[in-house]
């Protein structure tokens, strides 16, 4: 936190061209204390600031780009840090497609799972919501050491040594919630690298 900088950015790719297109550095929660004015006063930092998660500062980025209607994306790309929350996915959802990695520990299920609403015993409130009878799920490293899965070379540029090639596998699945709600989210492809 003291010597390092953190920035989030925005960059466009299409028709052949690319770019950053919007970028805001991001200040830990402490930088915003008492004990930091005089080096958010140095740092030219605009005073009023308020604290925002990446997940928010980013969010906040891609609404501005849309607002703008320049740069007009049908998908959008990030990292695990935003590919692993659930809550950025889904209002990313309502808009554009994405591309996103997901941490290797993340549970999915890679088929439908059975769902019921359990029996009444009895005692306390009729139970209304359906939960999962059957289970199958899988962290995602697993599903990529299995030698069934169709892994194939892609080509994802042109390096200074090179091509720069990765390889991937495009699956189906469903990612599992938290634990205290493991219901099955809707269903998306995922792409293992």
């Amino acid at each position: 936190m003291e010597n390092c900088q953190s920035g989030l950015f925005v960059g466009y790719a299409g028709e052949g061209a690319y770019g950053l297109v919007y970028c805001r550095l991001y200040l830990p929660k402490g930088w915003l204390t008492e004990e930091y004015t005089q080096r958010r006063q140095k740092c030219h930092i605009p005073p009023g600031l308020e604290f925002r998660t990446k997940l928010e500062i980013s969010w906040e980025l891609i609404q501005q780009v849309r607002e703008r209607g320049l740069f007009q994306a049908r998908w959008l790309g990030c990292d695990c840090t935003f590919g692993s929350d659930r809550a950025f996915l889904d209002e990313v959802g309502r808009q554009c497609w994405y591309f996103v990695n997901v941490r290797s520990n993340t549970l999915v299920w890679v088929n439908q799972p059975r769902m019921r609403v359990p029996r009444y015993r009895g005692r306390g409130k009729r139970p209304t919501k359906p939960q999962v009878v059957s289970s199958g799920t899988a962290m995602v490293a697993e599903i990529a050491r299995d030698p069934q899965v169709p892994w194939r070379w892609v080509k994802l540029a042109e390096g200074a040594k090179g091509p720069i090639m990765a390889g991937v596998a495009r699956l189906r699945d469903r990612f599992k919630k938290a634990p205290r709600r493991p219901l099955p989210r809707l269903s998306c492809w995922s792409q293992r690298c």
